[in-house]
């Protein structure tokens, strides 16, 4: 069975060398203020995962003190 796609040139996706499905779904009709909202909330992710990650590994490592 097909899939209805009621807009067929809004989403194109883009396509690596790494993975079989897209990376990134991009809407041709959006306008610069909604990419750049899109970006900045991008951007936002990433830096929050990188400091969990961060963080993450400096709680597993010991704890030193000028006592020991």
């Amino acid at each position: 069975m097909t899939t209805l796609n009621p807009f067929p040139n809004r989403y194109r996706p883009l396509q690596t060398n790494l993975t079989d499905t897209a990376a990134l779904i991009n809407d041709t009709e959006a306008s610069v203020q909604q990419m750049s909202e899109i970006l900045r909330n991008e951007r936002r992710s990433s830096r929050n995962l990188k400091e969990r990650i961060a963080g993450t590994t400096k709680s597993i490592l010991p704890i030193r003190t000028n006592d020991q």
